[in-house]
């Protein structure tokens, strides 16, 4: 009787660990040690008021609410450590005509460092199923220009959070919804980002 009970509590343990709504039920290392290393994204569905993007892990595709659908090539990597901090490298090819007539293929670099941290275990969420990505450094460039736009946040207070819909060993994926209000417009936004570790 003593076995059937130990068994149950610590499947009950076990069982509330689980963060995720798709995290794997049982796994021998923590949120922190399975979400630590390089990320590569191989999906993503997201949409930014009329305009929507899905990637498939090579191309970005860009879809606006009354314009031709444009492809662009892209990369797309995060980064994570235990101490958290966080990097995250994009590359973006932009074809000949994008940005106006007679404009030449462009790749872009965006690079964002900051701060990373769980959150959640307020109101519905579970402990530790969000995460919080804090950028205090962003630097984007245009590859063959020497320009470099840099902007360093001393005291940073605009992050954004994630759900944290699954993060097992090797896979992840992220979840969001959110609606900024400015002055000029409101701005409403949401997707799915999937990812698998490098």
């Amino acid at each position: 009787m003593i076995r059937i009970l130990t068994f149950i509590l610590i499947l009950g343990t076990v069982a509330s660990c689980k963060k995720g709504e798709n995290d794997p039920l049982i796994s021998l290392k923590t949120r922190k040690g399975r979400l630590t290393g390089e990320w590569k994204m191989t999906f993503a569905e997201y949409s930014t008021n009329d305009t929507s993007y899905t990637y498939d892990g090579s191309v970005l595709t860009e879809k606006k609410a009354e314009d031709a659908q444009v492809n662009l090539k892209a990369e797309i990597d995060y980064s994570f450590d235990k101490s958290g901090r966080y990097i995250i490298n994009t590359r973006t090819t932009y074809p000949v005509d994008y940005f106006g007539s007679g404009t030449p293929e462009l790749t872009q670099v965006y690079l964002e460092e900051g701060i990373w941290n769980f959150t959640g275990g307020g109101g519905d969420t579970k402990t530790k199923s969000q995460i919080l990505l804090l950028p205090d450094r962003i630097e984007k460039s245009v590859a063959g220009i020497s320009n470099i736009d840099i902007t360093v946040f001393e005291n940073p207070i605009n992050g954004r959070i994630y759900n944290l819909d699954m993060l097992k060993d090797k896979s992840m994926r992220w979840k969001y919804e959110s609606t900024e209000n400015s002055p000029s417009m409101v701005t409403k936004k949401m997707g799915t980002f999937e990812f698998e570790k490098q």
